[in-house]
């Protein structure tokens, strides 16, 4: 994409991280916290790179394709898994549209989010384990949805710090730091509620990042409305 597109695009309000094509393009794309994605049509690796992501990234993350608008890529496009699709023509405020509309209508469509027995409630700001609940607060939340979305996969420390908090490496890696011990404490306090042993841990890799494990490996994360 152009640096003109991408300036616009932050003019909106829109920050972006850009990840080239090729062999090495997948691992950061689908570790990494966002809020949406945007593939650029270069008619040729469209569909391949489509096919690539297929259940490598949560539900509630919206696929944008930004192209020409040929109509056979669009519905290509649409029919492997993107969103929607914004043509060249629209500019970065039509894209800038229709990812902000995809990335409402896919939040409101997953507010929960279910991991094993596991029940957390982003709207609510709850995380539930049978019926019982922990209040969480809106940044815990925010850190358990990403590491949730995910179980099993490693989330960069740096990428936590600067998705979540928006601060600087240093501030931000302290701040996250507290909020992982402020939620492994709940997470703890939610366990002895419900009178069972372990379960749901929050796993440090220490200077790389946080990783969410879960009691039973075989456990399927999915989306629910």
């Amino acid at each position: 994409m152009s640096s003109s597109l991408l300036q616009a695009l932050e003019a909106q309000g829109i920050h972006t991280t850009v990840h080239i094509g090729g062999d090495q393009w997948m691992p950061p794309v689908a570790s990494r916290y966002a809020d949406g994605l945007v593939l650029e049509d270069d008619g040729l690796h469209l569909e391949t790179w489509l096919n690539q992501l297929a259940g490598r990234l949560p539900a509630s993350l919206p696929i944008v394709v930004y192209g020409p608008g040929n109509p056979h890529a669009m519905a290509t496009a649409i029919h492997r898994g993107a969103h929607d699709y914004a043509t060249i023509a629209e500019g970065a405020l039509g894209l800038g549209g229709r990812l902000r509309a995809r990335h409402l209508a896919c939040s409101l469509k997953h507010t929960q989010l279910r991991f094993g027995d596991y029940v957390l409630d982003r709207a609510q700001q709850v995380l539930r384990l049978g019926g019982f609940a922990e209040n969480l607060t809106t940044r815990e939340t925010a850190l358990l949805a990403v590491l949730a979305a995910r179980p099993g996969w490693v989330i960069a420390l740096e990428s936590l710090s600067q998705d979540l908090c928006r601060r600087s490496a240093e501030i931000g890696h302290r701040s996250i730091e507290q909020h992982v011990y402020r939620l492994r404490k709940k997470i703890d306090d939610l366990h002895q509620s419900a009178g069972c042993d372990g379960g749901l841990r929050l796993a440090s890799l220490y200077g790389v990042g946080y990783r969410l494990d879960l009691p039973d490996l075989e456990v399927l994360q999915r989306m629910v409305a």
